[in-house]
């Protein structure tokens, strides 16, 4: 079976039943039904089905847009833009890109909860309140 790896995951979107992600368009990988795992750090932590996918450009009349930068990645399109520059450093105007959406059909949650931890760790010191300065009313 082939594989969809994942080096991080800054929006926690592997975390959700179903997800998008943006890659380079494989013929052979990225059709609809075809079964992917899911490698995540290096550890295979399930199974999902592409149920549908656009291919489109990665620049030109026909490409990449705010919307599936903002989908994928979480950030503004100058951004994601960069980064797959920098993932692929072939990357060219005419490369062509999927844009997959995906459905989990096998999951080891305990496995996701593990490896998933330290981005619990980072939500939870970004959104939580910050620490009150306790005053002793009674003096």
């Amino acid at each position: 079976m082939n594989t969809l790896t994942f080096y991080r995951n800054p929006v926690n979107k592997i975390g959700a039943p179903i997800f998008s992600d943006l890659r380079i368009y494989d013929e052979q990988k990225h059709l609809q039904g075809a079964l992917l795992n899911v490698v995540y750090k290096g550890n295979v932590i399930g199974g999902v089905e592409i149920k549908a996918f656009v291919c489109f450009f990665f620049e030109g009349e026909r490409c990449i847009n705010e919307t599936t930068a903002w989908l994928s990645f979480a950030k503004p399109l100058p951004e994601v833009k960069k980064i797959l520059t920098q993932f692929y450093p072939g990357i060219q105007p005419n490369t062509k890109m999927a844009f997959l959406t995906l459905k989990w059909v096998d999951r080891n949650i305990k496995m996701q909860e593990a490896l998933l931890k330290d981005w619990w760790e980072e939500q939870r010191s970004q959104y939580m309140p910050k620490p009150q300065i306790d005053i002793d009313f009674t003096k």
